[in-house]
């Protein structure tokens, strides 16, 4: 059963399409001489066949938009044994796995239904150590477990990308601002830090990670201001989106 907030946010991106479809089919209807208020009903029908589609297969598509290719069994065995083991450990099934080739240091989760999915750039794989990778793989996981990639992934599609992305008026700004307000808590980014060293239980294993990433490259080729809020690392402030920066998770991760 989707949260609340979830159940919102498609009432967000159904509402709109749902009001203008509707006045042009009813329109439509009544210029051709049938009952206006048909037209009404197929708006609102099609509207939501729309939506539906814009969330069906959301974690395939998004994977291709970020240029994930799939790992096979062995083909990176650090990787995919520390996501087994991490798996475990928070009671997770195991996400299927992807790499970008990007020289960037990040990664992002995405979640929609059963469908789940870690991707991670070749960069962040190779520039940083086993604990390193742990610790920002836990930070992954930790987003599926708590619902935070399943509503990033739904404001990517739902909003992000036909929004943000498509050079859509100005006056959509508010709507998608109250969407992405509604979707995350403000210090997500903290949050999910603080989880995933409860799952490693060894902070400086994040806070190495982070200072790495920090030190960048961090923004992979390619990046939208649709996708910005699917990274671990935002590669820069995402529009509408409470954001913590770097510096802010370090210090505290140092409390902890």
């Amino acid at each position: 059963m989707p949260s609340p907030d979830l159940r919102l946010a498609f009432v967000l991106a159904w509402a709109p399409l749902a009001l203008g479809s509707s006045l042009l089919f009813a329109v439509i209807f009544a210029v051709i001489g049938l009952p206006w208020w048909l037209g009404v009903i197929d708006g609102f029908v099609i509207s939501a066949g729309i939506v539906w589609w814009f969330t069906r297969s959301a974690v395939e598509r998004l994977v291709n938009q970020l240029g994930g290719v799939a790992v096979s069994d062995g083909d990176d065995p650090r990787f995919e044994n520390l996501v087994e083991g991490l798996a475990l450990s928070t009671g997770l099934a195991e996400p299927d796995l992807y790499i970008v080739a990007d020289s960037a240091l990040n990664g992002a989760a995405l979640a929609r239904g059963e469908s789940r999915a870690l991707v991670v750039t070749s960069g962040l794989l190779e520039g940083c150590d086993r604990i390193e990778l742990e610790g920002v793989l836990a930070g992954l996981l930790s987003r599926l477990k708590s619902g935070d990639a399943e509503a990033a992934t739904l404001a990517a599609v739902l909003f992000g990308k036909p929004v943000l992305d498509s050079g859509a008026p100005d006056f959509l700004e508010p709507l998608v601002s109250l969407a992405f307000r509604t979707l995350f808590n403000e210090h997500r980014e903290i949050t999910n830090d603080r989880e995933a060293v409860s799952v490693t239980r060894y902070p400086p294993g994040l806070s190495s990670a982070l200072e790495r990433i920090l030190r960048g490259p961090y923004e992979p080729a390619g990046v939208t201001a649709g996708t910005r809020h699917l990274w671990f690392a935002p590669p820069r402030p995402a529009p509408f989106l409470p954001h913590s920066p770097l510096s802010w998770r370090l210090d505290v991760l140092s409390e902890a």
